[in-house]
């Protein structure tokens, strides 16, 4: 009985694991049914797509050949809304709804009917009094007495709705088969057209006025110009400076002024604005006409600098007379580094020191850590002094420089992102801090720590580049030795070089041996 029960146990197993199989199957099937129809779906509005696509090209080519035939120009003589291809899309509206496509014409819906309430095109609010109208005239309706009437004669309609769309049908089809006839005018008509336009295209001469004369070559400018060159000086970058300048109209006719701003985007100018008195800047009114004799007008150059370098670049103005350059500088005082030796600090092992100094101050800097053995530090200060204006330095390797390349030589923004205590690792050598700003007149200490492993010269190259591009070379040195120890005397006895062999170690060979 129990090897039966087991047995019956095992069949009821194997029953529910071909159930759950082909419920699994079943739905599977289900889900591969689904996605045939669907992509079949797409396949079928992608074709109605491409129709109605070709079906728009070819009647938009109709309108234009249409329109052309008649001698207009499109979108000049004769407008043209919507495509073909848009109207067809209409048409179609529940099956592009159905399949949830976006339209061009629906998203931008909006925003034309937000503009054409703005032209007073269409109505901000809706219009309950002609909403509260019925759609058709009372007075057409007939009344009570009236259908007794004609139920009582037996009056009906003569022609039913199916009857006046087949009617409908025909007039079109007689239109549509009727020959077109290109519009054309009677001779009698032509003429006199042609007649209008030669009167049009007659020149006619009058008296100029004398402000619309134009200046055989460069004329001399009517407007005096203070200042006549502007001339920015001592700026910050992220400021904003702006100097106002005046256009006097020196000549005895009203003229017409136009300054053109500058190509790089650190100048622009405001609009013009005329002064009522000349040495006040007071009781100003826009400027969109012309500017009479004797009056003055204004504008402002700002100046948004992003470096301190020198920048020159000009205005122009228009006039009658001709177009005159207006010349906008930007001047500030440039960085200037010397720097000169301050001290040297060697420490071997436990630590020693040695001094060095210098008074000279050099347009290169020279940082000589002297002699000392392989696997000690030593430490050299170097100190930088800025003759010229203030400005932001930072320390570059070699290879970061570019060749001729002014623009590599800027400090870029990842350098600005880095921290300034951060030591610039060059070779054996540290040195910080790694960016710094000096005022005029000031000094900056750089500080230089030397680790040589290996015993040989050690020679690098740093430089100091500015915030406006310069760059100032500094030259690291230092030699490394080992430790030499040689047998002179033994036993009050000299030794002679034959006799005894001298054992060189290097460093590494004496830290590879045992401790005992």
């Amino acid at each position: 009985e129990g090897v039966r029960a087991e047995e019956a146990e095992q069949d009821k197993e194997e029953t529910r694991v071909e159930v759950a199989t082909s419920v699994e199957e079943t739905m599977l099937q289900a889900v591969r049914d689904e996605m045939t129809g669907t992509i079949q779906s797409l396949r079928e509005m992608e074709a109605m797509l491409h129709a109605k696509k070709k079906e728009a090209d070819l009647a938009d080519q109709e309108t234009d050949e249409r329109v052309r035939a008649e001698g207009l120009k499109l979108r000049a003589q004769y407008p043209i809304g919507d495509g073909e291809f848009t109207r067809l899309l209409d048409v179609e509206g529940d099956k592009v709804a159905e399949k949830r496509l976006i339209l061009p014409s629906d998203v931008m819906r909006d925003e034309l009917e937000k503009i054409e309430i703005s032209q007073g095109v269409l109505w901000k609010h809706a219009d309950c009094l002609q909403r509260a109208r019925p759609s058709e005239p009372t007075y057409l309706k007939p009344t009570g007495s009236i259908l007794i009437r004609m139920q009582a004669r037996n009056i009906r309609k003569t022609l039913t709705a199916e009857r006046r769309e087949t009617l409908a049908a025909n007039v079109q089809e007689r239109e549509r088969q009727r020959v077109k006839i290109k519009p054309t005018m009677r001779p009698e008509d032509l003429k006199a057209n042609q007649d209008i336009l030669r009167r049009m295209n007659k020149r006619i001469s009058f008296l100029q006025n004398p402000r619309y004369k134009k200046a055989d070559g460069q004329g001399r400018c009517p407007f005096t110009v203070l200042p006549n060159v502007v001339t920015f000086r001592s700026f910050e970058i992220g400021g904003v400076y702006s100097i106002p300048v005046k256009f006097i109209n020196t000549s005895a006719v009203g003229r017409r002024l136009r300054v053109m701003p500058s190509s790089m985007p650190h100048f622009t100018i405001t609009p013009i604005t005329l002064l009522r008195q000349l040495n006040t800047n007071t009781n100003t009114q826009s400027c969109e006409g012309v500017v009479a004799p004797g009056l003055t007008a204004q504008i402002e150059v700002r100046f948004c600098p992003t470096s301190i370098r020198d920048i020159d670049d000009q205005l122009t103005i228009h006039t009658e007379e001709g177009e005159f350059p207006l010349v906008v500088r930007a001047r500030r005082h440039l960085p200037l580094l010397r720097f000169a030796a301050a001290a040297a600090d060697a420490a071997a092992a436990g630590g020693g020191t040695s001094a060095r100094g210098g008074s000279e101050w050099n347009g290169s800097g020279l940082i000589d850590c002297g002699n000392t053995l392989a696997g000690t530090t030593i430490n050299h200060t170097l100190t930088c002094r800025n003759s010229g204006g203030t400005a932001d330095f930072c320390l570059k390797m070699a290879h970061e420089i570019g060749q001729g390349d002014e623009e590599n030589d800027d400090m870029d923004e990842e350098a600005e992102g880095e921290d300034a205590a951060t030591p610039l690792e060059v070779g054996a050598f540290s040195v910080t801090p790694r960016r710094f700003s000096v005022k005029r007149d000031e000094q900056v200490t750089l500080h230089t720590t030397f680790r040589g492993t290996e015993v040989g010269p050690y020679e690098e190259v740093l430089y100091v580049v500015s915030d406006d591009g310069q760059r100032w070379q500094i030259d690291i040195r230092a030699l490394t030795e080992a430790m030499r120890v040689e047998l002179t005397h033994m036993a009050e006895k000299p030794c002679l070089a034959s006799s005894f062999a001298s054992h060189w170690r290097t460093l590494e060979e004496e830290e590879a041996l045992p401790d005992a």
